[in-house]
This record gives C-alpha cells, sequence and structure tokens, in this order.
C-alpha cells in the first residue's frame, strides 16, 4: 500500500522519485498568500491560469500543515521569553506534482532510444514542463525544491478504526469534502473558514485536468439532461453547460477532477470525533463535509502518492483556485528573515510576523506611529525599543513632553535627562566643527539656530536671512580649527558670534550664549558633557512644558534633534533612532527641522519615529513632509476627514475599512495596521504576563507593584514583576 521508492535522482536543482507503480513525482515547499492583499481578484484570475497550464498526464497535489507552537525554538530576539509563553501558529504548504509514466511500454521505448541517465532527464523535464510553475513564482509564492519525500516511506502498524486510521502513536481522523456551497466563494473563503479548525491539522488537495474531449462529452450528456428538464432551473443548467462546452471547445477553460479533504492527527477517537463537529461546522461556507468511518481506508490511500482518488468532484478553472489551499501568512518574506532588531508580533490568525525598522530592502528606515489614546502605542513603543536595543549596534534618543518613559529606560539601563533654565544641557553641538568643515554638519547647525531665531507666528526664516545665517557658519567653521583665531577652548555658540560679522537677527541668539537667559541651553565643557556611550537616551522635556516656557523648549527639543542629526553623520557603522512620543507642540514651532532630520536620516542609515495621537498632528500648513519621509506606519485609528486621511497614506477602500474594525481589549491584546513598502496588514499586539506587568502605566497595576515592593523589603521590581506575572492572586 506504502509508496516504494525505485530510484531518485536529481537534476537541474531538483530531486525526484520514480515509485514501483512508475509514478515520477517531485516536491516543492511554497510561502503563502497573504489574505490581506488588496490584489486578490487578480491573484484568484492568475491562479485561473496557472490551473489552464496543467497538462493532462499531471496530477497536482497541495499540501497545508497547520500546529500551534506551545514550544518554540526562535532564533535571538527581544520577545523571546515571551513568544515561548504565548506560542504561535505554524503553518507549512508544500506542492507535488506527479506523472505515471504510461506503463511499461513506454518507459522500455525510451530506455531502448536513451541511456539510462538521459531517460531519467526526458522524464524530469517532461514532469517540470507539465505545469508553469512561473505563474506562482510571479505572485510570491516562491517554488523551491523539497529534498524529502514528503511520504511515508516504511510500513507502520495500521489500524482501522470507527473513526479513522491508528498509525501508533496517533490516529487520523480524515474529514473528507462532499460537495460544494451554494453560498458565493472568493479566494480567502477556504482560509476564513479554516481559521476555527482545531490545531493541529493537514488539508490536502489534488486535481487532475480532464482532456477536453471527456470533457465535452460529459458537458454534452448534461446538457441532454438538461434540456428534457422542465423549469427556470433546468433552462439555467443547460444554458450553463452549453456556454461552458462553448468555452472548452475554444480551449479557454477546462474542466478538472478534484479532492479535498482534512487529516486530524489525534491521541483518541474521541478527540477526533469532537473535533471533526468542529471541523463540518467551521467549514459549511465552503460546502458540506462529513468524517469519514468505513471509508476511511480508501481514502487514507487516495493522500499517497501515485494512488487514485477516492471521491472525484469537477469543477472548472475559474471555480478551482478557490478550492487551493494557498492563502497563509506561511513565511510573508523568504528573501529575509528577521535580524536581532526584528520585533516580532502575532497576525491575526495566531501566526508570527515581524516588523524590522532596519529592512535592508526598504528605502527608508523612518516610521509614523499614529493612534488615538488607549489604543496600543505606548505599549508598541515600548516593544519597538526592546527590540531595536536587542541590536548592539542601535542607539536611541528618546524625547517626550510627559516624562513617561521613566520607568522604561530605568528598566533597560539607560539615562534620563531633564532640561531645565538652571542646569547646564551637557550638548553642545559646536564641537562636531573640531574637525574641521562639513556641509552636513553646517547643515545641521543652520536648521537648529534657525529655529532660534524665528519670531513668533513665523513658520521658518526667509531664503534671505537663512543663506547669510549658512554663510557665517560656513565662514567660521573655516576658523575654528585654529586655536589663535578664538579666545574659546572649544568651538561654541558663544566663540561663534564673538567672531561672526554681523547678519540679521544675530541679536536673538545672544539669549542662548554666555549671559543669556537660556544660556544653560548649550552649555557644555568636560563634565557637563553628556556621555553618549548609553545606548538608551531619555530627554525628558516635562518640566519645561509645565513651566510653559515655550521658547526654551522649543530650543531645548532642537538641541537634542541637532544632537541626534550630529552624531548619525559622524557615527559609522552604529544605528542611531530618534524617538518623538506625542509632541505635537515641537513639531509645529520646529516642523521644518522635523522634516530636515526624516529626510537626513535616509542619507546617513538612521531611523527617526514620530508618535502622535493625530495624523493631522504631523501636517503642518497643509506639508505631509514628516509622513512622506516615513513610509513606515503603525496605524492604530483613524481620524480627520477618511477622505483626506485615506489619501494622506495612499490606503485602499478595503485598508480603510481594515482600519476602522481593528479589535482591542484592554489588558489581552490591540490591533494595528502596519504599512510598509511591500504593502500593509494587520499585527495583533498580544503582551506575555511578564510583558504586562513591565509596561502597564495604570494606578491599579502600580499599586499591586508598591504593595507587593512594601511587603517584600529587599525585593525589586523586576523580583516584583516576576511573581506578579507568576500569579496575581498573591495580592
Amino acid at each position: 500500500m506504502y509508496p516504494k521508492i525505485k530510484h531518485e535522482f536529481d537534476w537541474q536543482g531538483h530531486r525526484f522519485y520514480l515509485l514501483e507503480d512508475l509514478t515520477l513525482l517531485t516536491n516543492f515547499e511554497l510561502l503563502g498568500i497573504d489574505p490581506e492583499r488588496d490584489d486578490l481578484s487578480e491573484v484568484e484570475s492568475r491562479l485561473s491560469q496557472f490551473s489552464l497550464s496543467l497538462q493532462n498526464e499531471v496530477v497536482m497535489r497541495l499540501s497545508l500543515l497547520s500546529e500551534f507552537n506551545d514550544s518554540p525554538q526562535l532564533e535571538d530576539n527581544s520577545r523571546n521569553h515571551a513568544l515561548k509563553a504565548l506560542g504561535f501558529k505554524e503553518e507549512s504548504l508544500f506542492l507535488s506534482l506527479e506523472m505515471p509514466l504510461g506503463g511499461l511500454r513506454e518507459v522500455f521505448r525510451s530506455l531502448l532510444k536513451k541511456p539510462m541517465k538521459k531517460s531519467y532527464e526526458y522524464f524530469a523535464q517532461k514532469l517540470l514542463e507539465g505545469t508553469d510553475l512561473s505563474i506562482l513564482s510571479d505572485l510570491g509564492l516562491k517554488p523551491q525544491p523539497v529534498f524529502d519525500p514528503l511520504f511515508p516511506t516504511k510500513p507502520h502498524f495500521l489500524r482501522i478504526c470507527h473513526s479513522g486510521i491508528e498509525l501508533s502513536p496517533l490516529i487520523y481522523g480524515i474529514v473528507k469534502y462532499l460537495g460544494p456551497s451554494p453560498l458565493e466563494l472568493d479566494l480567502n473563503s477556504l482560509n476564513l473558514a479554516r481559521s476555527a479548525i482545531p490545531h493541529p491539522y493537514r488539508l490536502s488537495f489534488q486535481m487532475r485536468k480532464i482532456p477536453s474531449a471527456l470533457s465535452e462529452l460529459m458537458l454534452r450528456r448534461k446538457s441532454s439532461q438538461s434540456m428534457t428538464g422542465e423549469g427556470k432551473i433546468s433552462a439555467q443548467k443547460y444554458y450553463d453547460s452549453e456556454n461552458l462546452l462553448e468555452k472548452i471547445s475554444l480551449e479557454r477553460e477546462s474542466l478538472f477532477s478534484y479532492e479535498l479533504y482534512i487529516v486530524l492527527p489525534r491521541f483518541s477517537e474521541e478527540e477526533i470525533r469532537r473535533d471533526s463537529r468542529a471541523v463540518i461546522h467551521a467549514m459549511k461556507a465552503l460546502g458540506e463535509f462529513s468524517l469519514e468511518s468505513f471509508g476511511a481506508f480508501p481514502c487514507f490511500k487516495s493522500l499517497l502518492p501515485g494512488r487514485d482518488r477516492h471521491l472525484d468532484f469537477k469543477e472548472r478553472n475559474e471555480i478551482i483556485p478557490l478550492f487551493f489551499p494557498l492563502v497563509s501568512t506561511k513565511n510573508l518574506d523568504s528573501d529575509y528573515q528577521y535580524s536581532p532588531s526584528s520585533l516580532l508580533l502575532h497576525r491575526r490568525d495566531d501566526s508570527l510576523g515581524f516588523i524590522d525598522l532596519f529592512n535592508p530592502q526598504y528605502d527608508s528606515f523612518s516610521a509614523v506611529i499614529v493612534g488615538k489614546t488607549g489604543t496600543g502605542k505606548s505599549v508598541l513603543s515600548n516593544l519597538l525599543t526592546r527590540a531595536l536595543l536587542h541590536d548592539p549596534n542601535i542607539s536611541i534618543i528618546k524625547v517626550d513632553v510627559g516624562g513617561s518613559h521613566s520607568k522604561e529606560t530605568e528598566s533597560l539601563g539607560g539615562i534620563e535627562y531633564k532640561l531645565s533654565l538652571d542646569r547646564p544641557s551637557g550638548i553642545n553641538p559646536f564641537l562636531c566643527l573640531k574637525e574641521g568643515v562639513n556641509e552636513a554638519s553646517i547643515s545641521v547647525l543652520s536648521n537648529l539656530l534657525s529655529v532660534l531665531m524665528t519670531e513668533e507666528g513665523e513658520s521658518g526664516l526667509s531664503k534671505e536671512i537663512r543663506a547669510e545665517l549658512e554663510r557665517a557658519l560656513f565662514l567660521y567653521s573655516n576658523s575654528s580649527g585654529s586655536q589663535t583665531s578664538r579666545k574659546h577652548p572649544w568651538p561654541s555658540i558663544d566663540d561663534f558670534l564673538d567672531q561672526s560679522e554681523n547678519f540679521p537677527r544675530k541679536s536673538l541668539l545672544y539669549r542662548w550664549s554666555k549671559g543669556g537667559i537660556y544660556q544653560n541651553a548649550f552649555f557644555s565643557n568636560g563634565e557637563t558633557q553628556n556621555d553618549h556611550s548609553e545606548r538608551l537616551r531619555y530627554y525628558n522635556f516635562s518640566e519645561i512644558h509645565q513651566a510653559s516656557d515655550l521658547d526654551f523648549g522649543q530650543g531645548g527639543f532642537s538641541l537634542v534633534m541637532a544632537q541626534f542629526n550630529l552624531e548619525m553623520i559622524k557615527k559609522s557603522g552604529q544605528k542611531l533612532v530618534f524617538i518623538a512620543d506625542e509632541t505635537p507642540f515641537f513639531i509645529k514651532r520646529c516642523f521644518s527641522f522635523f522634516k530636515f532630520s526624516t529626510a537626513n536620516v535616509r542619507k546617513f542609515g538612521g531611523s527617526f519615529i514620530s508618535i502622535s495621537q493625530k495624523s493631522t498632528d504631523l501636517v503642518v500648513a497643509s506639508d505631509q513632509g514628516i509622513i512622506e519621509n516615513s513610509p513606515n506606519r503603525f496605524l492604530f485609528s483613524l481620524d480627520g476627514e477618511k477622505e483626506l486621511f485615506q489619501e494622506r497614506f495612499g490606503l485602499s477602500t478595503q485598508k480603510i475599512e481594515h482600519l476602522n474594525h481593528l479589535s482591542r481589549e484592554r489588558g489581552k491584546f490591540s490591533e494595528v495596521l502596519y504599512q510598509d513598502k511591500f504593502g500593509s496588514r494587520i499585527f495583533r499586539i498580544i503582551l506575555s504576563p511578564e510583558e504586562y506587568w513591565s509596561f502597564s502605566s495604570t494606578r491599579e497595576d502600580n499599586q499591586k507593584i508598591e504593595r507587593l515592593l512594601e511587603s517584600a523589603p529587599g525585593l525589586s521590581r523586576m523580583d516584583a514583576i516576576n511573581i506578579l506575572s507568576r500569579n496575581e492572586a498573591i495580592l
């Protein structure tokens, strides 16, 4: 009963198996068709063309294996521990092509004409030419040869049970397809239906093209039967048969015979009966299904290569792709596997996807995160920060006005800075000029000083004033290397103002130099210089924001952005990330510097992440430069007019509907629509208990942690989080 391999050989990078019954076969592994693709109708049409390319003598099998991995072995990533606690769905997709060699006569005739090796190559080529695999490649399924047989080759103990086939230690329940549903189907229907099937399971589909002459004979017989009937239904069947007959005769369509099974590997018949009921209910939209009992053995044999189909259904090529188990989130991008800085998240179907802001296939590594309060922005920001820091070559500068990242910074071993009028900032952007003239650095300083020289109500400096400023900076940079040309020990804003000739609005900069009200903003010496070796630096602007000192806040924020840009220019082999968390005031007042920075990171390989409650906060005077320079978007909610939002992000109507129907449940999960150069897809942010207690900022949760710390002196906050993660009932 089991297939026996008579001979196996490799040819042109493929492994072929010749079975004892003279069936030749080869196997491929496939990627999935993302269920969230916008072009599924086009994909459906292309799969119909793929079906037409199948030669009459070739049998095609598709097999989808789906299981839930609750003890995954993952490569190193920031969520390894969390994903081991949560688990995720894994799927594998395989395509097999098999062809009977036409009996001994044809084989011997071929052997007489060609040497043995050439004869094998002849049949291998004939099998590969039996269908157009390039269509699957064009659709992104990327067929890759498999060098394992994918079928049992050694006899196992087999026992026929009431509910399946026992191959110790498992019993395999076989749920058979009995015919299509009257409901309208599309390419995603099978995927939606199977989402409710209990894991693990295998979905097996096979088909073969019916020769045109036989198809025409069958259709003429069906047409004659319908013509003798009475009523509208018979008339419609007659019309459909005649119409299809015409298309087949013109070779525009074909008929296919096919069968579909769902195999449930379980440890008991009781489990099979229980789960088969769930399968039958889940698959109602696709058609009628039934658990095979007496016919389980013939069904099992038909799942093996070289065996005839047990149940035979017929469908035309326009419909047959709807039964292909190809829609899956399995390994959406095989050209690039996730890196240490990738963020691994669940998809809606519990499978695992990843987001890597530093994906080398991206044109830009910048991003925006947009969503209302309570949608999940803070959790995503926490996860992204941890993922990025998991790569030792990445450093982060984070800025906000709410002071909400202090706990995160402490737990990650970062350093927090608070800018104020009475403390030196430790930042001196002019130090970059010690290393000589650099046009990129001068451009950063020009953007910084432009913010400080802008009057109330202005969006920026005029080109004339900007040109004078840049000239002054260029002249100063040429002289800043000479110790005798200045009275200051290092380049600084004081030295720049002393050495520069008058230029428009120069007097406004004296507020930021020694003796000015904001002198501490640019103050830095050997003792006050910030430690740039820290991989996470958090600039907390809450004190300035609460004091409503708008000018100092605006200047201080621009100063930190300047530091980010200058470090990014200077660093080689290091990646620098700037995260601006809900800073709408600073975006409005420093928009040109924001826009400049989001463009600058593209040149120097950094990343700029803007977090906002509303996308309109990222747009100033109709200028969408920040969004346009940030092609990676995390969207939690829609804001403003739907049409403008849709145009702003280039989303299809379907994606807008997806965004409007994102789900979230407080304390359990939230969903986000992620958009990049490959399209858009929905991720489900599910936290492990440890992540939840690490990220939560609610008053109630913080009180639980504090009570635990009070009850156990000497306990660290991380210890408290671990205890609560394991057993919250301890409180």
